[in-house]
């Protein structure tokens, strides 16, 4: 990912994919499109995505960095901790991408 728009194309493209999904709550679905992120699998892929996003979006790296602290120990490694940060920061952006799309089909 090599910039800002692109990350939101990336996030556009995944919350798309809800209607199709046949899941009932926005959530579990966000939680599945995260979850198998190649930026949340792979480290370096996490450390580029955190980086991008906190250069671009300081709030959105701030929520996303604030519910990974609530998840993690002391113990966390580094690697570890980017990888979660990455994922609350898909996981939220999915959640309000989905939203978004619902609130204009209506």
């Amino acid at each position: 990912m090599k910039n800002y728009n692109e990350f939101q194309d990336y996030i556009n493209m995944l919350a798309a994919d809800f209607k199709a999904s046949g899941y009932k709550y926005v959530e579990d679905f966000a939680h599945e499109a995260t979850d198998g992120s190649e930026y949340v699998i792979y480290y370096a892929k996490a450390w580029d995505l955190v980086t991008l996003v906190r250069e671009s979006n300081y709030d959105l790296y701030s929520e996303g960095a604030e519910h990974a602290s609530d998840c993690m120990s002391e113990s966390t490694g580094l690697d570890q901790q980017m990888v979660s940060v990455a994922y609350w920061i898909i996981f939220t952006s999915v959640m309000q991408a989905v939203i978004k799309l619902a609130l204009t089909e209506e």
